[in-house]
């Protein structure tokens, strides 16, 4: 908990396509200024590794996300929409819970 009394959890700022049944987390939109913008994730990407561990779905990319604190910086491999793939360094927010 913060000294304001709330707790945060660490934040990417992006919606993920649940009904994407690839391997990995498709992301669906993203939250304007947070940090999946910032590193520059373009919407429609599979996010397949996080911190060094392989995603295999949507719930597992939040659990992996949710295992760090707010400021923390983790690489993120993503497949793009054009198909390459590109490893991001992503400084996580916060999002008051």
């Amino acid at each position: 908990m913060v000294a304001t009394g709330k707790s945060t959890r660490p934040f990417l700022g992006v919606e993920f396509d649940r009904a994407f049944t690839g391997i990995g987390a498709r992301i669906k939109d993203i939250t304007p200024g947070e940090a999946a913008e910032k590193a520059g994730i373009p919407v429609g990407s599979v996010i397949t590794n996080i911190g060094g561990l392989r995603v295999a779905n949507y719930s597992a990319a939040i659990v992996r996300i949710r295992s760090y604190a707010p400021g923390t910086t983790v690489p993120i491999v993503a497949t793009l929409p054009n198909g390459s793939q590109r490893t991001f360094t992503v400084t996580l927010g916060s999002a008051s819970s």
